[in-house]
């Protein structure tokens, strides 16, 4: 929000702050929630600017996200999924003892939720397939894609 904001400052639609007044307003008042309790005069317009912006910008995608819902569920040619990246996982788990010390091996969980048809699936991978890089999770999610045989708008 602070980048956008200098953004602005730029084009002259708003005033210059300094990144750390700008920590130290959000931080203090506490912004997402102070909104919705009551109204304070933090001398500052282009707060309030951009903390409405924000919250506006959030209704919006909460609403097209409900709309490619609907659309997935009434048209199976139509995917639309979420797809999450799970903590990661150490083995063998022993919470005492000698091996708990010693080298774990870490696995790593992709999961995939389907939000048209409402399946899941979970693609599973070791530290000797993979990393946690953005090159296996799009290998994941187009393997997915890919699976999904009758889909054709995404």
């Amino acid at each position: 929000m602070h980048r956008e904001s200098q953004a602005e400052y730029k084009e002259g639609i708003l005033p210059s702050v300094s990144l750390a007044k700008y920590r130290t307003i959000f931080n203090e008042y506490n912004v997402f929630c102070f909104l919705h309790q009551r109204r304070i005069s933090v001398g500052n317009t282009w707060l309030m600017f951009h903390i409405q912006r924000s919250i506006i910008n959030s209704t919006m995608e909460h609403d097209m996200h409900n709309i490619d819902r609907l659309a997935a569920k009434n048209n199976v040619k139509i995917l639309v999924f979420n797809f999450d990246l799970q903590a990661v996982v150490s083995i063998p788990k022993e919470p005492h003892g000698q091996i708990f010390y010693l080298r774990k091996l870490a696995v790593y969980n992709l999961t995939v939720y389907n939000l048209g048809n409402q399946n899941g699936m979970c693609y599973l991978y070791n530290e000797l397939e993979g990393k946690r890089r953005a090159v296996e999770i799009v290998q994941c999610i187009n393997d997915y894609v890919v699976s999904q045989s009758n889909t054709e708008e995404v």
